[in-house]
């Protein structure tokens, strides 16, 4: 995948973990599946979720608006952390699987903006 930011060809340590991160298989069901996907799948709907029940003039003090606030800062972190790996594992513009100009990049580019 050639090198990511200039610095760290495909066999550095650190890309191999995050790359084994990313391709990690798990079985759920009888079916394999990648299981960073299916995580952040499964974030991306909870964090949606939690923006539907949550809404700004809320009192704070509510339990469940608190919650769901706790729960946002978690869901950013994840998506933060869903960020850095994937530009730790993958060259950031140029090669093979570039992280902004691969195919599929689109929700890279949402991701990188947001």
């Amino acid at each position: 995948h050639g090198w990511s930011w200039f610095l760290m060809p495909p066999d550095f340590p650190l890309r191999v973990v995050a790359n084994d991160i990313l391709n990690r298989q798990v079985i759920l069901r009888g079916v394999k599946v990648n299981a960073f996907e299916t995580i952040i799948l499964a974030c991306i709907l909870l964090s949606t979720l939690c923006m539907m029940i949550d809404f700004p003039l809320a009192n704070p003090q509510n339990p469940v608006i608190s919650t769901v606030r706790t729960l946002d800062e978690i869901f950013s972190g994840v998506f933060i952390a869903e960020m850095v790996i994937k530009l730790l594992a993958w060259p950031v513009f140029w090669g093979e699987g570039a992280y902004l100009w691969s195919e599929g990049c689109a929700w890279n580019w949402l991701d990188f903006i947001v």
